[in-house]
This record gives C-alpha cells, sequence and structure tokens, in this order.
C-alpha cells in the first residue's frame, strides 16, 4: 500500500484539528459551504480529495491560522501521488509534520548521518546548537524549532524499532561545545544500550563508501511500502517508488559491511569519554 494514504490521512488529522478549533460541526460547517456533509467527512477521514478552490473557500470559514493553511495548501497537490519533493523556501519549517506522521506510523527506521546525529538521539542542547549553526534560522524561531524536534523523539518512548548509522566524524565534532559534547555521547551510550535502538560506527578508517552520497532516513511499515526521508537547506524528498527505495536499501547493505557491529560502537563512544 502506497504511502499516499499516510498523505491523507495527515491532510485530514490538520483539518480535524482545523475544524475542532472553530467550535463548528462539520454539520454546520458543510452548510455554510453548501456542500453535503458526507463530502466533508470523507475529506477528514481521507477518503477523498478536493479541489483547491474548495478547500480554500474551507479554510477561509474556518478561519484558518497561517500554519495550518499553508501545511494543507501544500499537501493538496501530493494527494494521491507517489513520491514527494517539496520546497520549503528559505528553510524547512518549524514542524515538519510529513516526517514526523512517517515516524510516528513507522515500524522500523534505519538512518544514515554523515553531518550530526540523527534527531531522534540530539539532547536540546545538541539540537540548539545545531539550529543555531542554520545559516537561514531566524534567532526567534530558535526554541521553537528544537521544541518541535524534541517533541519527535517520542517515538523512541513508544518502541519504534531504531538502526542509527553515524560517521565516527560526526562523534568528533565538538557540537555545541565539549561539555555538550560529553553530555551527548554519554546519551547516544544510553540510547544504544535500548533493546530497541541499534548505533552502528562507520570508521574514519572505512575510507571511501557507499554512504558518501549523502544522508538519508529508510522507514519501513506494518501496511504500507517502505519510503525513503531526504532533507535539504530548504527542501525535502519522500521517495516511494520501490526501484529508487530499493537503491538506498543497498546503501543500507553496504554499510552494515563496513560499520563497527553493536558492542564495538559502544567501544567506539565509551573511548571518546576516557
Amino acid at each position: 500500500m502506497s504511502m499516499k494514504n499516510v498523505r491523507a490521512r495527515e491532510f485530514g488529522e490538520v483539518l480535524r484539528v482545523v475544524i475542532a478549533d472553530t467550535g463548528m460541526n462539520s454539520r454546520a460547517i458543510a452548510e455554510m459551504l453548501d456542500w453535503e456533509e458526507r463530502k466533508l467527512v470523507d475529506l477528514i477521514n481521507g477518503d477523498a480529495g478536493v479541489s483547491e478552490r474548495d478547500l480554500a473557500l474551507l479554510l477561509g470559514v474556518c478561519r484558518t491560522p497561517a500554519e495550518d493553511r499553508d501545511r494543507l495548501l501544500a499537501v493538496l497537490p501530493h494527494l494521491g501521488r507517489r513520491g514527494w519533493w517539496q520546497e520549503h523556501g528559505a528553510c524547512a519549517p518549524i514542524r515538519q509534520r510529513t516526517l514526523a506522521e512517517h515516524e510516528r506510523m513507522a515500524r522500523k527506521l534505519v538512518s544514515w548521518q554523515l553531518s550530526h546525529l540523527h534527531t531522534l538521539m540530539q539532547l536540546q542542547e545538541y539540537t540548539r546548537a545545531v539550529v543555531r549553526a542554520g545559516a537561514n534560522v531566524p534567532e526567534s524561531e530558535v526554541d521553537a524549532r528544537v521544541e518541535a524536534r524534541t517533541a519527535r523523539q517520542v517515538v523512541l518512548r513508544l518502541g519504534l524499532q531504531c538502526v542509527f548509522y553515524v560517521h565516527e566524524s560526526v562523534l568528533l565534532a565538538p557540537v555545541g561545545g565539549h561539555e555538550v559534547m560529553e553530555a551527548q555521547l554519554q546519551h547516544l551510550q544510553r540510547l544504544a544500550r535500548r533493546p530497541h535502538v541499534e548505533v552502528r560506527v562507520v570508521p574514519l578508517a572505512a575510507g571511501a563508501h557507499a554512504g558518501l552520497a549523502g544522508a538519508f532516513d529508510l522507514l519501513t511499515f506494518e501496511r504500507y511500502d517502505p519510503v525513503v526521508f531526504v532533507e535539504n537547506e530548504n527542501s525535502s524528498l519522500v521517495v516511494e517508488e520501490p526501484a529508487a527505495v530499493a537503491a538506498y536499501q543497498r546503501v543500507v547493505e553496504a554499510l552494515d559491511g563496513v560499520a563497527l557491529d553493536r558492542e564495538e560502537s559502544l567501544g567506539s563512544i565509551g573511548q571518546l569519554l576516557a
């Protein structure tokens, strides 16, 4: 089953919140729009599409906040499609709802990181340093971005199976300064000892390897086909085509061949703390 169904569900959930905030029920809103109530209910449940004009009318009636309005208008053209390249403007949105929804529904996450630790593994001060280092993030948004990224970590507490491949250079970079990085490495040790979390270090000694093309997240699900997320400075790509996803799966297999095993990786982290 394609992840286009997840996008429809995400669309409906945002819309449900928007409608709830009006204090009106679906029947009252449908009457204001001269719609059948079933049309609105199907849209909320992710069982139907809508034209941009009708969505604009609905959002106007609901006096939708700008963030929710922009989110719904951004998702609308991609309902029913495989794959999704989304441009964000100057930088990514504060709350990456599509990614968070996919993480929440996933059975397993396999991640490869070249430049910094995965968001799900970051302490708040590490996250703050990463966010502040961004060339296009206004200072006024730093706290909100840190909060939004930290909130995604709930999936670890819910038991999401994770394998984090991380380049050794990431562990050596003093993000946030020495004290922050030391605390982060200690946190990484604790996470790596959880039964559903596996941290695999790709050593500098590996030299050239299949992961040099860039970072990505591979998500697998109980009911849906696997997808890959690739993030850039001001855009993100959801990869759904089976052949393209298979290419990333081959990268994971290659990384497995050069990465330290679980215990060796824990030892590597411990040596940096010694």
